[in-house]
């Protein structure tokens, strides 16, 4: 005998990641139906019979299968929820300050948090509580390296790591005497070394110098005739150029391939026929 057709049971949040309520028949068997929460939400159970609860707290449920079975259960949570501890960010730079924002019951005053680092304590501090809620900033300490772990200690301890990742060990700055100097002028440059923390540090140094302009233009497709190919204009227009084959430019000017530097053009000009026959040159 059951005074109920449906059954109603709640899964606290202490045994379960939410809290959730299960529906089944007399028998046993799982009951797919509506409940009703507090009168006002209306929740439905799956095939299983299972179903989310909207949130914690005292409860009055209320169930029907549609064909005619129905169930209620007055449920009071005993417990408080979880606590929580959520930060801004998950990956920090040097020097930047902890942003924490705690979750506890709602009632407690003060809760404790703690910072620690492969379990040596860093910071501990109280953190007061308003409405179950707070929001607390750390500032930035030089142990704050690699995996930081903030714990809350309340009825519900909670806790969340975050990743400091270890800076450069050497940071260099690079200062030139001036910002433009003309073809053949000295330029003076100074190099400081420094450590993480700021203080000097003794380096050997590989030092490199390139001109950009020369990167620059080899990456330009706006290539000219280099001085003393006036020829090559008439040989090589850029706009057939470009629409010729290899196979074409072999049997058209055969002397780009075959050139010594006894011929009529010279090697350096043998190059440049190539430059202008690959449609690269500009008038």
């Amino acid at each position: 005998m059951s005074r109920e057709a449906i059954h109603l049971y709640v899964l606290p949040a202490p045994a379960a990641a939410s809290n959730y309520v299960t529906a089944s028949y007399a028998d046993g068997s799982p009951a797919s139906c509506r409940v009703r929460v507090n009168g006002v939400t209306e929740i439905s159970t799956n095939r299983y019979g299972l179903a989310r609860l909207p949130g914690v707290g005292p409860m009055d449920l209320r169930a029907e299968d549609g064909q005619g079975a129905r169930g209620h259960l007055s449920y009071d949570a005993w417990w408080s929820p979880p606590a929580s501890v959520q930060t801004n960010k998950t990956i920090y730079r040097t020097g930047e300050a902890i942003r924490a924002t705690v979750k506890v019951r709602d009632g407690e005053k003060v809760v404790l948090l703690d910072v620690s680092s492969d379990g040596k304590p860093l910071v501990s501090r109280p953190v007061p509580v308003s409405r179950g809620a707070a929001v607390v900033e750390i500032p930035w300490q030089k142990e704050f390296a690699g995996a930081i772990t903030l714990t809350v200690a309340a009825e519900t301890n909670a806790s969340r790591t975050i990743l400091f990742p270890p800076a450069y060990a050497m940071k260099l700055a690079i200062q030139a005497a001036r910002t433009t100097y003309r073809p053949g002028e000295e330029a003076t440059v100074s190099f400081t070394a420094r450590s993480s923390e700021g203080d000097p540090l003794e380096a050997a140094l590989g030092v490199a110098v390139v001109d950009a302009a020369v990167g620059a233009r080899a990456r330009s497709p706006h290539l000219r005739y280099p001085a003393g190919c006036r020829r090559l204009r008439k040989c090589f227009p850029p706009s057939r150029a470009k629409t010729w084959s290899t196979s074409t430019l072999r049997a058209r000017f055969p002397r780009i391939w075959t050139c010594s530097p006894k011929s009529c053009w010279p090697r350096r000009t043998q190059a440049c026929g190539w430059i202008a026959a690959r449609g690269l040159a500009t008038e």
